[in-house]
Parts: C-alpha cells; sequence; structure tokens
C-alpha cells in the first residue's frame, strides 16, 4: 500500500507530518493521523463568477476541477508558509494545483516543486494560457493525465490524480507513479513535505516514510 492510500484507508482524519527526523543514511518523515492544527488563513467563500473553464480535447478527465471554499480552505491551511493572504481559489488542476486570484492576478500553487508564481494578470491571460497545448501540459499536466486515463484512472468528483511516491522525493512523473486521491488530503500532504523540505541542503537523500496512529 502506497503512502497516500494508507492515509486515506484511515477516515475521518487528516494526515500531519510531525516532524522530520534525521538519520544516519538520510531524512526519514513521521506522520500522524491526526486533523493538523488550524492556522489564521481566509480564503473567500463562494463560487467566481466568470471563473474561465479551459477544455483539454485530449483527455475525458476535467482539464479544470471545482471544490467548494471548504475544501479549499482545508486543503491550503499547510502551505501557511507561502504568502497566500487575499488570495482566492479560482480553481484546481487535475493533478492538484491550485490557480488562486487577487488583484495583481491569477497565480500558481505548484505542488510539484512548492512554490507560487504569478503567471498572468488576468484571466483572460489565465484562460487563454490553458486552452493552448503547451499551457495545458505545463500547467494540467495533461499529457500524464491521459496516460492515467488510458490506464484505467480516473478521480471521482472529490478527488484528484497522485503520486505514489511525490517527484521532489525521487518518485517518477511517469504514470506507474499515478494514483487517485482525495484533493484536501493530497494538498495537505504535498503542503507539509514541501514545507519541511524546503531549508534541507540541495542532495539531502529522504529514504522512507512511517505513518503513525494518532496516540501511538
Amino acid at each position: 500500500m502506497s503512502l497516500l492510500a494508507a492515509v486515506v484507508a484511515k477516515p475521518g482524519s487528516l494526515p500531519a507530518v510531525d516532524r522530520l527526523r534525521q538519520t544516519g543514511n538520510g531524512v526519514v518523515f513521521t506522520w500522524s493521523a491526526r486533523r493538523p492544527p488550524r492556522v489564521r488563513f481566509r480564503v473567500p467563500g463562494g463560487p467566481v463568477v466568470g471563473a474561465p473553464a479551459p477544455v483539454c480535447d485530449r483527455c475525458a478527465v476535467e482539464a479544470i476541477r471545482q471544490f467548494s471554499a471548504e475544501q479549499y480552505g482545508r486543503a491550503l491551511e499547510p502551505w501557511h508558509w507561502l504568502d497566500l493572504d487575499g488570495k482566492a481559489a479560482l480553481c484546481a488542476s487535475p493533478f492538484g494545483d491550485v490557480f488562486l486570484e487577487d488583484d495583481q492576478g491569477v497565480w500558481w500553487l505548484d505542488t510539484l516543486e512548492g512554490v507560487l508564481t504569478r503567471p498572468w494578470a488576468t484571466r483572460e491571460e489565465f484562460a487563454g494560457a490553458l486552452s493552448t497545448t503547451e499551457g495545458q501540459d505545463e500547467y494540467l499536466l495533461a499529457g500524464l493525465g491521459l496516460a492515467a486515463e488510458e490506464a484505467g484512472l480516473g478521480p471521482g468528483p472529490d478527488q484528484v490524480y497522485g503520486f505514489t511516491v511525490p517527484p521532489k522525493l525521487g518518485g517518477a512523473l511517469d504514470v506507474d507513479n499515478v494514483e487517485v486521491i482525495d484533493f484536501v488530503v493530497a494538498l495537505s500532504l504535498a503542503g507539509q513535505i514541501h514545507r519541511q523540505i524546503r531549508d534541507l541542503p540541495p542532495g539531502t537523500e529522504i529514504t522512507g516514510f512511517t505513518l503513525d496512529d494518532a496516540g501511538s
């Protein structure tokens, strides 16, 4: 069973990355099944009127995923170390990247690299970029999504594609490493991982994970 599959198998709780444990062979993450502490972060609620809905003509899975304000709020809590203040979630990619908007433009939360950038000054620029083959491959991983579809994988309404082993931790950006995962769980785990590895020296080897039950 993969790490994310093991987490999802424990219903009713959102996993938390407790700590990094340095070992002689690298770094091991220790996980807990209890809900992580809430942080002072607000995601404006309600649907976004006029939000663009690009269509990927190469795959059946929706090119843009929509979730509730509550789901975005929970999923983005572990990303509080980035400057998300004042940014409202517009939509998400099939792989769980989140597109947000403020008065400066549209932002891209890249969950593979753990960075937040502002590629577009307007929604029109955003919609235009995601309507191109190049934009779909860069921002939506459309090619990989198509391969996942052909392999029989398809996310449900509350799900996205995820990676059995995150690429940032050495996992392959390949369909064999793709799985279907709950959106909130996937984004929460990604935020916690990136927060804890961002200050590690380049080349630090991460040798494995452990998943602990709450109170164990």
